[in-house]
């Protein structure tokens, strides 16, 4: 008996129904009945179109095929009259048949499914044994198993959704061309997707590439500057220039571009080497740069300083270079208090106390003992930070003043 095919009738689809031989009803015929197990309609069309429930519950009650499960002891024995006794085929239990539709009465199985049972005339014909085993085919077994299918006694599924081996390949079929047409039109959107992921890797390799050589072409041009510097500040002996060349050099080397990653190379990316001391510029300049960080981190006050220091080295030439630049770091602090450490900011030098009432105060090198200039160069100092940081006191201001007075 062939199960689990997919009839058509009347632009229908049925499932045919699944036997195993044993009745699992719950009923037995009496006298003429015929119990029989009818096809179902399928829940998914071949064009996979999922259909409504309702609307396979009431197809499924017209069937008109189905599996005799078991016939009475009286039926097919006699015509419907009595009159004469039954001639020709008698349907047995397993038979596919043919009945009138919506005959016979429902009765919903012990195991769940729902049967009918009906009298012997409503049923019409037995379908022929050679088209209902056609599953037997062999080929037709093959072709469905590597495609896939496996016999009932194999299936781990639901056993309501086992379909014999044409059955697969029918269903297989019709799905088949869907599924391709589906897998073509996303085939080539993600081959799409690709090509532009490429485009999009090779647009940003290039532009990265671009990048890196317009930073090294900056960094060369910035370095040429740089030495142009120092050699002009060695050639007229400017040693303050000097020093700031040397200094904004090795700054610049710090943060040289690095070359680009080779995928054949492991080794890791060159460390830019350290400066050297150049012999001809004199230690004093490189102990007066280390001893004031302000010249290389304030860029006012190292211009101040270059200044100061050009105008010392023309009013004081008899003096050496450390005496000179010592001048110019009392002068910058005067005009760049703030920058330096205070190291009594915590604890001020005590003033003494006023001698009388109405005195100035005993005080030789109090803010009062200022000259007016430098008591005036701290009110615009007071004013210019008002709001934005904690100014220097009077008295600390009055004591940067006479240690550092020249």
């Amino acid at each position: 008996m062939r199960e689990g095919r997919i009839l058509k009738f009347d632009q229908q689809e049925f499932v045919v129904s699944v036997w195993d031989g044993v009745n699992r009803a719950g009923y037995v015929p009496l006298d003429d009945k015929i119990l029989v197990l009818a096809d179902v309609h399928a829940e998914m069309t071949s064009g996979a179109v999922q259909l409504p429930a309702e609307y396979v519950e009431r197809q499924t009650l017209a069937a008109e095929h189905g599996t005799v499960i078991a016939v009475g002891p009286a039926a097919f024995r006699w015509n419907d009259d009595g009159t004469r006794q039954w001639v020709g085929t008698i349907p047995a239990a397993g038979d596919r048949v043919y009945f009138e539709r919506y005959a016979g009465q429902l009765l919903k199985g012990e195991d769940g499914r729902l049967y009918r049972l009906m009298s012997q005339r409503c049923i019409a014909a037995i379908a022929v044994a050679a088209a209902v085993e056609a599953d037997a085919d062999p080929e037709v077994e093959a072709q469905a198993r590597r495609m896939g299918w496996v016999p009932r006694d194999d299936f781990r599924g639901d056993a309501e959704k086992w379909r014999p081996a044409r059955d697969f390949l029918d269903r297989g079929m019709t799905l088949l061309p869907v599924l391709q047409q589906q897998y073509r039109a996303l085939d080539g959107r993600y081959a799409s997707m690709q090509a532009q992921l490429r485009d999009s890797q090779k647009a940003l390799a290039d532009l990265t590439e671009r990048t890196r050589r317009a930073d090294e072409r900056a960094y060369q041009r910035a370095v040429r500057d740089i030495e142009g510097r120092r050699q002009a500040a060695v050639a007229s002996g400017d040693t303050t220039a000097f020093a700031v060349a040397e200094r904004d050099l090795q700054d610049l080397r710090d943060t040289a571009p690095l070359p680009p990653a080779r995928a054949e190379e492991a080794a890791p990316a060159p460390v830019p080497a350290p400066v050297e001391r150049v012999e001809s510029m004199p230690v004093e300049i490189m102990d007066f740069v280390q001893a004031n960080p302000w010249f290389s981190r304030n860029a006012e006050a190292r211009q101040d300083a270059i200044a100061i220091q050009s105008a010392v080295d023309r009013q004081h030439p008899g003096l050496s270079l450390a005496e000179r630049l010592e001048i110019t770091r009392r002068k910058v602090r005067q005009l760049h208090p703030a920058l330096f450490e205070n190291r009594r900011r915590e604890a001020p030098p005590p003033v003494s106390p006023s001698r009388g009432e109405g005195g100035r105060g005993g005080n030789p090198r109090g803010f009062d003992a200022l000259p007016v200039e430098a008591r005036r160069e701290y009110d615009r100092y007071a004013r210019a930070l008002a709001g934005k940081g904690k100014p220097l006191t009077k008295d600390e201001w009055a004591g940067y003043y006479w240690e550092n007075d020249a």
